[in-house]
């Protein structure tokens, strides 16, 4: 029931991650393989104009977020409505040797519950730390497992500023881990549910 907003929030790059390197990436843009749609709109977008935006499987290049945003999502896979065990994540991958954050799981690796619905919507709160490097490529992935295939996930983006906004990018990153650890810690929750259509 809870699975289908994470393929949404997945490619709306809520979680900001990282690449394996501390170099600018290739403009990859979003990828998503498998049955699945998602996409994620950005109320409040970016502080330099352009207003709200929309990440989905068809953007291109690296795609800049804003440091807290509030995202509307959608997401769904292609296959009838029926009880059945998922299994997914939305994942931020920070640069070696930082690793990773999970920040959403579900199915079997969060409650083990069933799910019956094949689409959701809802929207999420985002606020990240603000020692996390700006201007840095990197990556945001998740994966989906369901009874109609498996979907995977991708996207690159940056968070909107520049390398002067934050201190140098490896205690940046470090700071980064210790603020979500942290927050893990003291119970303060980076990304917050406001409302989910089927939670």
């Amino acid at each position: 029931m809870r699975v289908r907003r994470r393929i949404g929030l997945g490619l709306a790059a809520v979680a900001m991650a990282g690449t394996t390197l501390i170099v600018p990436a290739t403009p990859a843009g979003a990828t998503l393989t498998g049955p699945c749609t998602g996409s994620g709109t950005f109320v409040n977008g970016l502080k330099k104009g352009g207003g709200s935006f929309t990440v989905d499987a068809n953007t291109t290049g690296v795609v800049t977020v804003p440091l807290k945003d509030t995202v509307r999502w959608q997401g769904s896979i292609n296959e009838p409505e029926h009880d059945r065990l998922t299994d997914g994540y939305v994942r931020l991958d920070l640069p070696w040797p930082f690793g990773g954050v999970d920040i959403e799981t579900w199915g079997k690796r969060k409650d083990g519950k069933d799910s019956f619905h094949v689409a959701n919507q809802g929207i999420e709160t985002y606020d990240l730390p603000s020692a996390i490097p700006r201007g840095v490529a990197m990556k945001v992935t998740g994966q989906h497992i369901d009874d109609a295939g498996t979907c995977i996930w991708d996207v690159t983006i940056q968070v909107e500023g520049s390398a002067t906004d934050s201190v140098a990018v490896y205690p940046a990153l470090a700071a980064t881990v210790l603020a979500f650890g942290v927050a893990a810690l003291s119970g303060k929750r980076r990304f917050k549910k406001v409302w989910v259509l089927h939670p």
